[in-house]
């Protein structure tokens, strides 16, 4: 019996892709503990081969995936000159978002604007906001996320201090979200938007 549960286990974590370290100490222990009971056959009654279970093991074990250490030497990919205004500058970044070709899009947070430097660029250019802190539509109030909706071609913000979740679509602004102490968002691959509410303590979901 003990073979087939461990057999059962083995496929589940397999399944789930969850094989760690952690799972691979008590499958050593299961292991452990039957070969001392195979060695007292008295209190035991084999029903399933041995070998199937070890080549089960041998095979989860072969796709394990290997983590490599982070590269200790980071190189700055935007702003680095300092706090300020200028283009090539950031104060206080918060949420930043990468595209397929390697842009980043950052919620310049105290510059209440959202910039976007390309791959390898010296400097950022703006693509929200940048007029000012305030609430009219073309403003920004401390914004704290943002993602690109690539199907759509419009930018998604957490315009924080402002309490709402505003998308920018060829200059065009429209609130999606009002009265929402929003930090972050995230959006999946069937475009359902989450946005995080720091007020009431939880992500929901539109």
């Amino acid at each position: 019996m003990k073979f087939k549960d461990l057999d059962e286990q083995i496929k589940q974590i397999q399944k789930e892709n969850e094989f760690n370290e952690i799972n691979l100490n008590y499958l050593r222990n299961q292991l452990k503990e039957m070969t001392e009971e195979l060695n007292n056959p008295l209190k035991i009654s084999i029903k399933q081969d041995l070998q199937s279970l070890i080549n089960e093991i041998s095979i989860v074990s072969s796709k394990k995936p290997k983590f490599n250490k982070w590269n200790q030497n980071a190189i700055t990919v935007a702003g680095g000159n300092g706090y300020g205004q200028q283009l090539n500058q950031c104060s206080y970044p918060e949420g930043i978002f990468i595209d397929e070709k390697k842009n980043i899009f950052i919620a310049d947070g105290h510059n209440h604007r959202i910039v976007e430097w390309k791959y390898n660029a010296q400097e950022g250019q703006i693509i929200a906001g940048g007029n000012g802190q305030g609430n009219r539509m073309n403003q920004l109030n401390g914004p704290t996320d943002v993602i690109i909706d690539e199907q759509n071609h419009s930018t998604i913000i957490a315009d924080h201090g402002n309490k709402r979740v505003i998308q920018w679509m060829n200059q065009n602004q429209q609130i999606l979200i009002h009265n929402i102490d929003c930090y972050g968002l995230a959006m999946d691959k069937h475009g359902f938007l989450y946005v995080s509410d720091q007020e009431k303590n939880e992500v929901r979901r539109w």
